[in-house]
């Protein structure tokens, strides 16, 4: 009996050197692909619209401002700033100190230069409060050069 205990010692011996101690190997798992890009330590661009292009001459717009057109019908009494000033006093006419800071958020979908624009050739268009609108001479006798100048030069303020 002392012989079976030594070879079943010994059959139990073999087979725990046969299994050694390594571990199975592991497989490898796909990762299915993600739609999420891989973080990043820049921020994205900057995605502003570039301002609009200014097409006028702000130093003749100022003259016109100031002093009328050139046009044989503009007199010195249409002149703009007999009506508008660009210190913030309101005595003759709405102010346009700050016109091109809110010009662009007056009208919805309307840019600062339309805004302006519209508002020197159709008057009417749109009132400030507390005032009343002028005549619509300025559609008859400034030439779209003067607008354009007179556009650039409020954009200034």
């Amino acid at each position: 009996m002392k012989n079976v205990i030594v070879i079943l010692f010994a059959a139990a011996m073999l087979a725990l050197a046969g299994c050694g101690t390594s571990e199975p190997e592991p497989t490898e798992t796909p990762i299915p692909p993600t739609n999420t890009p891989p973080p990043t330590d820049t921020p994205p661009p900057p995605t502003d619209t570039p301002a609009p292009e200014i097409v006028g001459n702000p130093e003749r717009g100022r003259a016109l401002f100031e002093n009328g057109g050139s046009h044989e019908d503009y007199k010195p009494r249409y002149a703009c700033m007999n009506c508008h000033t660009l210190d913030g006093s309101e005595d003759n006419g709405p102010t346009l100190q700050g016109i091109s800071m809110r010009a662009g958020e007056t009208v919805s979908g309307l840019t600062a230069a339309e805004y302006v624009r519209q508002s020197i050739m159709e008057p009417r268009a749109y009132l400030v409060d507390g005032f009343s609108a002028m005549g619509s001479i300025n559609s008859l006798i400034l030439s779209e050069e003067e607008v354009d100048d007179l556009v650039a030069f409020l954009l200034t303020q």
